[in-house]
């Protein structure tokens, strides 16, 4: 039987969510199953699964409290240092999105675009070059040698220049 769930229905299942994962101290692993109790309902469909995204978002924006997941098991609470590492994670994914992006840029044949969808072209494979470059191995060392000297992190204009 397929039941239907209210936008104020998911809203409520969220905001259970966001209570329950209040009270999970750094390090906590929470279950899927644990999650499915506090809700009453299988965490693991989409639409309560996407309620627990909702969730984690509103932790990370009002509480500054971030999870991630154990695949297949749940999730858990990070501590700072694997709060910080997530910056790394997020920083390879990016590099991954744009080569898979400027892949699918370039099977358009150019030759056949008009001028507008050519500047489009332009300006979508030099921006998606741009965070290819600076996302790489080795610019990223530049920029981890510039921090610390620094202390501290650098702004834009200074990450260009270092990512020559």
């Amino acid at each position: 039987m397929h039941t239907h769930v209210t936008r104020f229905q998911l809203g409520f299942v969220t905001k259970q969510l966001v209570d329950h994962l209040l009270t999970a101290s750094v390090g906590q692993e929470m279950s899927y199953e644990e999650l499915s109790k506090v809700l009453g309902h299988n965490i693991l469909q989409q639409k309560y699964r996407s309620c627990l995204a909702s969730a984690r978002r509103i932790l990370i924006k009002e509480h500054d409290i971030v999870f991630d997941t154990i695949r297949s098991v749940g999730i858990q609470r990070l501590n700072d240092a694997e709060i910080v590492l997530e910056g790394a994670v997020g920083i390879r994914k990016v590099r991954r999105a744009c080569k898979r992006t400027a892949r699918k840029v370039v099977c358009a044949n150019y030759s056949t675009l008009s001028q507008d969808n050519k500047n489009t072209h332009n300006q979508s494979l030099s921006t998606l070059g741009a965070l290819m470059h600076v996302t790489s191995i080795k610019e990223q060392r530049k920029v981890g040698h510039a921090v610390s000297k620094v202390a501290d992190e650098i702004d834009h204009t200074a990450l260009f220049a270092i990512c020559k």
